[in-house]
């Protein structure tokens, strides 16, 4: 999955350290992203609605959300975003 980085942080890879800037997208397995999304330093990268309530699909999101290339449904996105609301 893809994660945005918030804030600059240092990540250990099999080639080393590497420092991740604010704004930066990463791929990360899950089992390595739990603590940082726990501790605030990334964030997922979902749909979501702007502020004239456009549904929104990130490029870099999960690709069952795109529906251009045989993801799920534009509708069917937009009633699980409004669920998370709930």
């Amino acid at each position: 999955m893809k994660y945005q980085v918030i804030g600059t942080i240092k990540v250990r890879t099999k080639s080393g350290v590497r420092e991740l800037k604010s704004g930066d997208l990463v791929a990360l397995p899950e089992d390595m992203a739990k603590n940082l999304l726990e501790q605030g330093r990334i964030k997922t990268i979902v749909p979501h609605f702007d502020i004239d309530d456009s549904l929104v699909i990130p490029f870099a999101s999960d690709p069952r959300f795109h529906y251009w290339n045989g993801g799920q449904s534009v509708e069917t996105t937009e009633k699980e975003v409004r669920s998370w609301k709930h």
